[in-house]
């Protein structure tokens, strides 16, 4: 019988490297987001800075406006949202993003999403913890397939014979941390 694929590379070569991380990221756009807007009533960061700028342009995933601090015609401010639902913001002429802020009123605080507080009701923040651990959950189960996979490669070598070297061994004791992290995750 021929082995697969899968069981003639190293558990090295399986695993991908070492570029996977268990632990989710939170969904900052339940907070952030114009969903989140309009369920929990908080205010999206980029829904308080767009309307106070001037000659707003959507620019792709991204916002290009006036300077308010430098002044000009020209579109220099660059506006856009991180994958945490903080505003990034720059001015490609002046780079004084704190005040571009203050000339609207705003300040570095109002970039970022307003964090859950005793201001939101209880159901809120159960809310919000449920799909934060749903969130830990995925990410959780992400990685128990192909670490799973790395455990399975070593094993098949290990059944045929052949010797794992020095870089395998690392990389399956890896493969175990992160899947006894998962299941701390998961537990």
């Amino acid at each position: 019988m021929q082995p697969d694929r899968q069981t003639r590379r190293s558990p090295r070569m399986a695993g991908l490297g070492n570029n996977m991380r268990l632990g989710g990221r939170i969904d900052y756009s339940l907070l952030s987001g114009k969903a989140a807007s309009r369920q929990d009533g908080l205010a999206n960061p980029v829904d308080r800075l767009l309307p106070r700028l001037e000659g707003v342009q959507k620019a792709g995933s991204c916002w290009r406006a006036r300077c308010p601090a430098c002044g000009g015609q020209g579109r220099k401010v660059s506006i856009t949202v991180g994958d945490d639902g903080r505003v990034l913001l720059t001015c490609f002429s002046c780079h004084d993003t704190p005040a571009v802020l203050g000339a609207v009123g705003l300040s570095i605080a109002d970039l970022f999403p307003r964090r859950v507080t005793h201001a939101t009701t209880p159901e809120e923040r159960r809310e919000l913890a449920q799909r934060a651990r749903e969130s830990q959950w995925a990410a959780a189960l992400g990685v128990l397939a192909p670490e799973a996979g790395v455990i399975e490669v070593a094993a098949s070598m290990i059944e045929r014979g052949a010797a794992l070297t020095a870089d395998d061994l690392a990389r399956v004791r890896l493969a175990a941390q992160r899947i006894h992290s998962a299941r701390e995750v998961l537990a």
